[in-house]
């Protein structure tokens, strides 16, 4: 089942609902909604804001990929040391793979937002667990785009091949 999470506690800003409003006051109220509206409306306010947050998540992301670095050093000195290559060897080549991921999410995330470049479609990931998955176009009314594979079935004398 999904949590429910409030996205503004996470950015520290102050939820909407815990804002006192004048009600009693019909003249205070217009501005304050115009305000609301400016924010929300003006593009700049929002990607400036947003490129604040990325830069931040950035640093964090940063920050966790060194300690991913240390760690795996730390882990192959113990490895090499009791002779554990061969039991440890899966693990680490996962950890290695979804730190590689890592480190191209942070790369492309940097070129999108704070760069402002378009990412070619051949660079993008869209599945850290199936980087061969590819964003599809069908047609189809309600969906405009999906992620998955295109494959082709066809059938010759009603044997599927």
């Amino acid at each position: 089942m999904r949590k429910r999470f409030e996205q503004q506690r996470k950015l520290r800003v102050i939820s909407i609902s815990e804002v006192k409003l004048p009600l009693k006051s019909r003249d205070e109220l217009p501005p304050i909604l115009r305000a609301l509206q400016h924010i929300y409306v003006t593009q700049e306010l929002n990607e400036e804001a947003a490129k604040d947050q990325v830069k931040r998540y950035l640093g964090l992301a940063r920050c966790l990929s060194e300690k991913i670095d240390e760690r795996m050093l730390a882990i192959y000195g113990r490895m090499l040391a009791i002779n554990q290559a061969a039991v440890c060897g899966v693990k680490l080549d996962r950890l290695e793979y979804f730190h590689r991921m890592l480190k191209r999410h942070i790369e492309l995330v940097e070129r999108m937002v704070v760069r402002g470049e378009q990412i070619p479609v051949e660079e993008k990931v869209y599945s850290l667990f199936e980087p061969h998955t590819e964003w599809l176009h069908k047609g189809k009314a309600n969906k405009r785009v999906e992620l998955g594979h295109n494959i082709l079935v066809a059938s010759v004398n009603e044997v599927f091949s």
